[in-house]
């Protein structure tokens, strides 16, 4: 029998069952030291959707949990932005490590071409993962901002109910997963069954434990994909027609009208546009040919002007202003 986490339950207790929980807050900007507080009171504090970052726990702390409610629309964008933070992880640091141990094992000791065959089929493995990630983007990630902005703009009456939807062909991105996670396999029998000889036993025994980590993280990325993002799709299509924006997306917690009535420049458009497609600061970097610096005093210049931070906000008043739009 498993525990489902609650709103009442002390975050302290939460974490301390299950240490793995402590980097899904703190990528929600939940740091520690909050005492004896329970969920919903730490959530209040830090500005949390307390109903997503329960989901969100239950999620990541066990298999058997499946969540009874679709999660609401910036909710649906803020998994977006959680689930993209996990692959650029991989990709700037944990692919690093994993491949540089490989390497440092490889040259350890004397076993021949079997080493070799594990630098190898762990080089083909980092491969599907980087090509699994930006599918996921393309077909997933970027459909949901797409969606999200089609929804602000037809919730505000600039779009027609009946758009047509785009649809997820989640069974492709299910079939990429397997076909990464056999590849991980492959790293990890060799490592197990059949290397023998002179080498750094703590070097290997570090490389299992990280792609064992590897697949469990991916493991739960498909799961939050499967439970809480696909289902949350399916409830903006289905329930936003007709229904006053500030309801939908609780506008009376989150201003996006100009401070001071200070306008944008054009860079800052095209920065603000950037960030509403779902780009890191690094791409942008690389799309507009400046330094993350520069990207990053933008991004400070647009939030004091626009009196918001979060990047659903962001997103929001970027539709709604026209610096973005549904096609974009």
């Amino acid at each position: 029998m498993y525990l489902v986490i609650t709103h009442e339950d002390k975050l302290a207790d939460v974490l301390q069952r299950d240490s793995r929980l402590i980097a899904v807050a703190e990528s929600l900007g939940v740091e520690l030291g909050f005492g004896d507080k329970s969920v919903r009171e730490v959530c209040a504090e830090r500005k949390v959707d307390v109903d997503f970052f329960i989901a969100l726990l239950n999620v990541v702390s066990t298999e058997r949990y499946y969540p009874a409610q679709p999660l609401q629309a910036l909710s649906a964008l803020q998994l977006v932005a959680y689930l993209r933070s996990v692959h650029r992880r991989y990709r700037s640091v944990q692919l690093g490590v994993i491949q540089g141990q490989v390497e440092r094992l490889a040259a350890s000791g004397a076993a021949g071409k079997r080493l070799q065959l594990v630098e190898q089929t762990f080089g083909e493995a980092s491969r599907e993962l980087l090509r699994y990630f930006s599918d996921v983007d393309e077909m997933l990630f970027a459909r949901v901002q797409r969606l999200y902005a089609s929804c602000v703009l037809q919730a505000s009456g600039q779009a027609s109910p009946d758009e047509p939807a785009t649809p997820v062909n989640f069974p492709a991105l299910q079939q990429r997963y397997r076909l990464v996670c056999a590849k991980l396999h492959d790293v990890n029998n060799l490592l197990i069954k059949y290397l023998t000889g002179d080498f750094d036993r703590a070097l290997r025994n570090a490389v299992i434990y990280q792609i064992s980590d590897m697949e469990a993280d991916l493991r739960c990325c498909l799961r939050l994909q499967e439970l809480l993002l696909l289902p949350a799709m399916i409830q903006l299509r289905c329930t936003l027609t007709n229904k006053r924006l500030e309801d939908v997306f609780r506008y009376n917690s989150q201003t996006i009208d100009l401070a001071d009535g200070k306008e944008l420049s054009e860079r800052e458009r095209e920065v603000l546009r950037s960030v509403a497609q779902g780009l890191s600061s690094n791409v942008i970097a690389k799309r507009l040919g400046i330094s993350v610096h520069t990207v990053q005093a933008h991004r400070k210049n647009i939030t004091a002007k626009l009196g918001v931070k979060s990047v659903p906000a962001l997103t929001t008043y970027a539709i709604m202003h026209g610096v973005v739009t549904s096609e974009s």
